[in-house]
């Protein structure tokens, strides 16, 4: 959606001129940081906020980085970035390609930055998530549809370390994966949007039994799931704007899960370094990936 600065005042629109020149500023910065930086309190800010109909920073960030992406994307419809030669053998179907990819990669840069902010601020924890990782001996996971896919990616790794990890899928039974948890153990769910009923029926169940540590990893800031879990990790909702000048670009919420995983990968490898190290099935893994 499009920031409508119609109704703003001169200093509202002098704010946001701002914003538009500070992208960067306004990632790495908390509120109050960018208002002794501009020079206004953040009462401002908040009326700002509310006039243009957003929620808060994250959601300013994320319209803002957007705008300026469909601008740059839009400039004189890539024209000015093709070279001479591009253009001559470039045809209808070349420049469409051209401008998706485009798009597409712009489109990554900036969510990139919008989740690396976000893990930022939750670093504390991202840390705690890891640290209890190392200490448990069992973990338990469930994601559904990508965040299948990305739980299964990150635990692919994990295990490389030493982890016993078991996975839950939809069609095995509830409560006999419940008898099978063992105490002071990790149940960790991945759900991107929050809000799949089985997922809800899972987790009301397993919020029953004792000594358990749980972690919920969501894009979906006012779910449902989240009194069920003792620590709540927030990712980018990457397919929040799906469309560019009524074009549509898909995009995969798998993008900003496995941005999730590599923080949580790399985190973990700083903790458990030395006993890493030692480990020849972990380090035959990665070099076998570096020698492709």
């Amino acid at each position: 959606m499009m920031i409508n600065i119609s109704n703003l005042t001169n200093d509202e629109v002098d704010f946001y001129n701002y914003t538009l020149k500070n992208v960067d500023l306004l990632i790495y910065s908390s509120l109050n940081e960018v208002s002794r930086d501009y020079g206004c309190g953040i009462s401002f800010i908040y009326r700002f906020f509310e006039k243009i109909q957003v929620s808060g920073l994250k959601e300013y960030i994320h319209r803002l980085s957007f705008q300026l992406g469909m601008q740059a994307t839009t400039d004189q419809d890539l024209q000015e970035e093709r070279t001479t030669k591009d253009k001559k053998i470039g045809d209808s179907n070349l420049k469409t390609i051209e401008g998706i990819g485009y798009k597409l990669l712009a489109d990554y840069n900036i969510n990139n930055n919008l989740n690396y902010a976000m893990m930022k601020e939750q670093l504390s924890k991202l840390e705690y998530l890891c640290e209890t990782i190392s200490d448990v001996k069992n973990i338990y996971r469930f994601g559904l549809g990508h965040s299948e896919l990305a739980i299964k990616e990150l635990f692919g790794m994990l295990e490389k370390f030493g982890i016993d990890v078991c996975q839950h899928f939809k069609d095995e039974n509830i409560d006999q994966f419940i008898h099978n948890m063992k105490p002071n153990s990790v149940f960790i769910v991945y759900s991107f949007r929050g809000m799949h009923p089985y997922t809800l029926k899972l987790i009301k169940k397993v919020h029953q039994k004792k000594n358990l540590h749980s972690f919920l990893l969501t894009a979906n800031s006012k779910t449902k799931f989240a009194k069920y879990f003792q620590e709540i990790i927030y990712i980018n909702n990457n397919v929040r704007n799906l469309d560019y000048l009524n074009k549509p670009v898909l995009i995969s919420p798998f993008n900003s899960l496995v941005f999730f995983n590599d923080f949580i990968k790399n985190i973990y490898y700083l903790i458990n370094q030395k006993a890493l190290s030692e480990k020849n099935e972990f380090k035959q893994e990665i070099e076998g990936w570096r020698n492709l």
